[in-house]
């Protein structure tokens, strides 16, 4: 006759039971992580009520539990599993890592903003988050924002406007605050991105703060001052009838290399490490300016004749 060792019975039990579950789970919505912590208090059940039967069974007065140690073993190493599982959801980790398994990068069209400009307005302040950007001009006197977003975590739906940008009057200046995309915290750290084209009108003044990654401004027939504070490459396409002073100022020596300059200087700092490189060009009858201050890299493109 065969030896009964309590753990035996627990461990065919235990099998049978995660068995059916995943079983039930491949014709289900059932989250498999989800089953696995749901069946595991059935081992801490299953093996109290063998060693209760065991007992109970036992024709001996003073019985003395036997266990199979390796059934046992095997129990508590998926009970183990179980309960680190439930740990980790419990404190977010198993989203976490779903979540990261399960990302998928979605591009498309961000909502768009469209805002008239009352003819009180002389200035117009772009705070730029650190993004590239591309810049028009219109004449219609409108700010119009739009272009395209890219996520691993957002879809086209969960934007808004308020997601973009934000816009301010104060007496005759319009600021325009353009916010970085949403962003979802955690072990995979993951932000949207925005790609993003802003028209402005020729007519208005017009400075642009914060650092800028690259910026391409096609200025058109602009009649207002601009200054661009910051920026890492920058690409300037001029109309040939613009009649524009472009003014920059950088640290580096080769700033607009491929630009035939009217003027170039070196500014002297107190520290003669930190010289400043200033270059000068007009087009036309340089009624407007255009200042660069702090350009990394500088070109310009599509232009008339100098004057």
């Amino acid at each position: 006759m065969r030896k009964w060792r309590v753990g035996t019975v627990s461990m065919g039990l235990s099998l049978i039971f995660l068995g059916v579950l995943l079983m039930v789970g491949q014709f289900t919505d059932w989250d498999p992580i989800t089953l696995t912590m749901s069946w595991w208090p059935f081992i801490l059940i299953v093996l109290g009520v063998e060693v209760l039967a065991y007992i109970a069974l036992s024709k001996k007065e003073k019985p003395i539990v036997q266990y199979d140690f390796l059934s046992i073993f095997f129990i508590g190493v998926l009970g183990m599993v179980a309960l680190g599982l439930y740990l980790m959801t419990s404190l977010g980790l198993v989203n976490e890592v779903k979540g990261a398994m399960n990302a998928e990068r979605v591009q498309g069209p961000m909502p768009s903003i469209e805002e008239s400009i009352s003819e009180d307005i002389n200035t117009i302040v772009l705070e730029q988050a650190y993004d590239d950007l591309v810049v028009e001009t219109n004449n219609a006197r409108k700010v119009h924002i739009f272009g395209t977003f890219t996520s691993e975590f957002l879809k086209q739906e969960d934007l808004d406007k308020n997601d973009v940008a934000s816009i301010n009057k104060v007496g005759d200046k319009l600021y325009i605050q353009l916010l970085q995309g949403p962003s979802k915290e955690g072990m995979h750290y993951s932000r949207t991105t925005f790609n993003r084209t802003i028209s402005l009108p020729e007519d208005v003044d017009v400075e642009i703060r914060g650092t800028t990654g690259n910026l391409k401004l096609n200025a058109g027939n602009i009649t207002g001052d601009w200054m661009i504070d910051e920026a890492r490459n920058m690409i300037l396409n001029l109309s040939k009838e613009a009649s524009v002073s472009v003014k920059a100022e950088s640290y580096s020596e080769q700033l607009g290399w491929d630009v035939e300059w009217d003027k170039e200087e070196t500014i002297r700092s107190g520290d003669e490490k930190n010289e400043l490189f200033y270059k000068e060009k007009v087009f036309g009858d340089g009624e407007a300016v255009i200042q660069l201050n702090l350009v990394d890299q500088f070109t310009i493109k599509d232009v008339g004749p100098r004057s």
